[in-house]
């Protein structure tokens, strides 16, 4: 299990280029188990600008 931390998130979500975002992405991609805390969801999800992100986010 990996714990990714906030700033990937905000990053992939963003669609950045970042190497922890292409991890992420491939993580993903793998079915890994990734873990997210509480505190980190909320860090999150507070800073979704777009509604397509948050639909994704909440699935």
């Amino acid at each position: 299990m990996i714990l990714v931390d906030t700033s990937t998130w905000v990053n992939f979500f963003n669609r950045g280029k970042s190497t922890q975002a292409r991890q992420l992405k491939e993580l993903i991609e793998q079915g890994e188990d990734i873990c997210l805390v509480d505190l980190m969801l909320t860090e999150i999800l507070q800073g979704v600008k777009e509604d397509k992100i948050w639909e994704l986010s909440i699935k």
